[in-house]
């Protein structure tokens, strides 16, 4: 009997010619997810810190600045810092939902950097010592956001189909792209 001819029971979860999702992401694009995954969980512990020892400093993210802890800014601030540290992390461990939560928070954060642009580009900062200044918010932030959520949207569809790139790239090891 020839076993060539016959399906194998792995057809449907193995593909040789899949591309591994890391290969996918763009390096500029990791290096930012290290980046956030780094700082956000450093914003997470120090928040935690903050809340233990009943410290009372100002914090500020999106140009939301609050010396409450317990407001309502203070919680949004928290937890976009929170789905940033999430989205960055998933795309690093190269999870399912990790483009959509990517695409998703991209379109929120954009709409957050032009909210801010058009309604506070002019921001007045004190600082320690007591003296002011007043900052553009020019929304350069913008300069990432746009080409990070058009890279997302480009490769959804091959991320979702490719749901064994990791599997594959551990049989075939870092070759992939050399076979």
């Amino acid at each position: 009997m020839n076993q060539d001819n016959q399906p194998s029971i792995f057809e449907d979860i193995y593909d040789p010619l899949a591309v591994p999702r890391k290969y996918m992401i763009p390096k500029w694009i990791r290096f930012f997810c290290w980046v956030f995954a780094i700082f956000c969980s450093v914003d997470v512990l120090g928040w935690l810190v903050t809340l233990l020892f009943g410290l009372n400093p100002s914090f500020g993210s999106y140009s939301i600045q609050t010396s409450n802890l317990l407001s309502l800014l203070w919680v949004f601030s928290f937890l976009m810092i929170c789905v940033k540290g999430a989205t960055a992390i998933a795309i690093l461990s190269e999870q399912d939902w990790a483009i959509k939560l990517a695409i998703a928070f991209g379109f929120v954060e954009i709409a957050m950097s032009v909210y801010q642009m058009i309604t506070g580009p002019w921001v007045t900062k004190t600082s320690f010592n007591g003296s002011t200044s007043t900052v553009v918010n020019l929304g350069g932030e913008l300069i990432f956001l746009i080409p990070f959520l058009i890279k997302m949207i480009r490769i959804r569809q091959q991320w979702e189909e490719n749901r064994y790139g990791r599997q594959v790239a551990k049989l075939y090891g870092n070759n992939i792209n050399q076979q």
